[in-house]
């Protein structure tokens, strides 16, 4: 639940200013320490598994660096660190699964867009659809579904 806050507040402010305050970065890394303490602690993580987890996040930021270089910034550098402290935060498996849920959402919503006649270069804020996508997944997988 630590996540689905971090991302309303992130999508608050994504939708409002267009941007990803750093603070919300920084509060995300926060909870990611003080989790890994806790499971070091309480539920037998080992290094290895915490170094896996580093190393899935530093690989999605720089997958999503890449992404940004080549596309000449559509990808928010907000995006790319709210993306890494996701990658962080969640389970890996309910990270793949509210990605495609996310991406799945975000281009069925541009595509309504340009339906209507936006432009390609309308800038849509990416946290609200992480927010959609991760609850999305949230919801069917407390129901079993998932």
């Amino acid at each position: 639940m630590i996540l689905f806050g971090l991302l309303l507040w992130i999508a608050y402010y994504d939708i409002r200013q267009r941007r990803i305050p750093l603070c919300s970065i920084l509060t995300g890394l926060l909870c990611w320490m003080g989790l890994s303490i806790y499971r070091f602690f309480y539920e037998d993580l080992t290094m290895e598994a915490w170094i896996r987890d580093l190393i899935v996040a530093f690989s999605v930021v720089a997958v999503c660096l890449l992404v940004r270089r080549i596309d000449d910034g559509y990808m928010g550098l907000g995006d790319v660190f709210l993306l890494g402290i996701f990658t962080l935060l969640s389970d890996r498996r309910w990270m793949f699964k509210s990605l495609m849920v996310t991406f799945f959402v975000f281009i069925l919503y541009s595509l309504v867009l340009l339906g209507f006649g936006y432009s390609k270069k309308t800038t849509l804020p990416f946290a609200p659809f992480l927010l959609v996508g991760y609850g999305i997944v949230l919801v069917f997988s407390i129901r079993g579904v998932g």
